[in-house]
């Protein structure tokens, strides 16, 4: 058999690399879920950190699970318990001109946006317009104003 016969790649070739990429595929997966609770807690530091710097009065106390949520709601960013506070907040990002600027609403017990804090301290007044800000801020409220009310909720822990 000569070398012009023969196919460029066979099937125990393509077999083997499908076989390769679907197993780091499952060693990310499997690595990816145990690691959410770390990922999570680092999250929740960096933006304490940022909250710190900008001097505000608002800690992040605890990530609030997506799956407590009503299954309708869309996801728009990750919510957390805000310390010594019955309001939560929202970390999300605001999309202006293909740059994302993150940004954290606290939002009160009623659903409604009392502050949007930008987390990126180079992110000068004007540089979002504030028309942008209020859509994002009206897609919040009227996002929270849909959620279910879980037994949490019920205890005030939420």
């Amino acid at each position: 058999m000569t070398d012009k016969n023969r196919a460029p790649v066979s099937a125990k070739d393509i077999t083997l690399i499908a076989a390769w990429i679907g197993g780091l595929v499952l060693l990310g997966a499997l690595l990816w879920l145990p690691t959410q609770t770390v990922r999570d807690r680092a999250f929740q530091n960096a933006v304490n950190q940022v909250l710190e710097r900008r001097e505000t009065e608002f800690r992040l106390e605890s990530r609030i699970p997506f799956n407590s949520l009503n299954s309708g709601q869309k996801r728009l960013g990750t919510w957390f318990r805000l310390l010594d506070s019955e309001k939560r907040g929202l970390v999300f990002s605001i999309m202006n001109g293909g740059i994302l600027f993150p940004c954290m609403a606290v939002v009160t017990a009623d659903g409604f946006v009392e502050i949007v804090i930008f987390l990126n301290p180079e992110t000068l007044s004007g540089t979002i317009p504030e028309g942008l800000v209020n859509r994002y801020v009206l897609r919040i409220e009227k996002n929270t104003k849909e959620r279910v009310k879980t037994p949490a909720d019920r205890r005030g822990e939420l």
